[in-house]
């Protein structure tokens, strides 16, 4: 056991800080997916799809009124972004729905007891260690290797817990397969792209506006995409389509679009497809599809 742990923090030591910083932001950005997507698939099942806005009989939310009043607006105002109650949620909102003392107890201990036998103060505890290197991480504070480790090993960790209840459930197949969880433009968005859908709409926005954005002849933009990190890159592969009209890098990971007179329209779909190694796909010849929506004119 020694061994394994002496060869982890020698493989720490290998990365530049800049590299630690990449590796831990891709590791809570993987949390956050996971966190999401245990909370609503279990609060959906137990409460109903319409949890995040039940209340009790006295009237109060379920949910704090706090975090449902932040949704309604950050849906109202960011329609493309927000299409769903649980994707406006925080880091620390998270953490606090996952270690609420009856959440706890009544949904979430079933499968998060076998990682954290402690209970509840058990998770809460490693759960906040990870706040502060996010902070670090957002403010470009030092960033050390001790830093690195604790957060790859805590979201793992947690990631872990709720694979097991996937296997748990019989969900395994449907769930715990490699995803794309994140997307940047060269505009300055980022998306948080949801797990399970066969055709999730992506639509580039206009950061002034917060509508869809319109490019002209010649104008250039990019894309990257961060994948599940919990998931080894040979497990998949990322099939783009317009292959003849788009640079695609990294593979797949990132492309380079110059508007041409191919690619424009008033509706202009591009498509990536991430396909796993496995002899199953969850929808039949692919297991996670991508579509990116964005308008494109000639100039006057």
């Amino acid at each position: 056991m020694l061994a394994v742990i002496l060869e982890k923090k020698i493989m720490y030591f290998k990365y530049t800080e800049d590299e630690l910083r990449a590796i831990c932001r891709t590791q809570l950005e993987s949390f956050e997916k996971w966190s999401r997507l245990i909370v609503h698939q279990v609060l959906s099942n137990k409460i109903g799809d319409n949890y995040f806005f039940s209340t009790h009989l006295d009237g109060n939310y379920l949910i704090k009124k706090e975090l449902v009043e932040k949704a309604t607006m950050m849906m109202k105002n960011e329609p493309f972004r927000f299409t769903n109650p649980i994707d406006t949620l925080f880091f620390e909102d998270i953490i606090y729905i996952l270690c609420r003392n009856d959440f706890y107890k009544n949904y979430f201990s079933l499968f998060l007891t076998k990682m954290y036998p402690e209970g509840v103060n058990e998770l809460r505890t490693f759960l906040n260690r990870l706040v502060p290197i996010r902070n670090k991480l957002s403010h470009t504070n030092t960033f050390s290797v001790r830093d690195a480790e604790q957060c790859v090993c805590y979201c793992n960790d947690f990631i872990e817990s709720v694979k097991e209840y996937f296997i748990m459930t019989n969900q395994e197949k449907e769930f715990n397969i490699p995803t794309i969880i994140k997307v940047i433009d060269s505009l300055g968005n980022d998306y948080q792209i949801k797990d399970g859908r066969a055709g999730e709409k992506l639509t580039i926005i206009d950061p002034k506006t917060k509508q869809l954005k319109t490019f002209f002849n010649g104008d250039k933009f990019s894309l990257d995409l961060t994948i599940d990190p919990s998931f080894e890159d040979s497990t998949y592969i990322l099939d783009w389509n317009q292959k003849n009209r788009i640079e695609v890098l990294n593979n797949g990971k990132r492309i380079n679009v110059t508007i041409t007179e191919e690619l424009i329209g008033d509706e202009v779909i591009l498509w990536c497809r991430l396909i796993t190694i496995n002899k199953w796909h969850k929808y039949l010849e692919y297991d996670q599809q991508l579509i990116i929506h964005f308008r494109a004119l000639p100039r006057k």
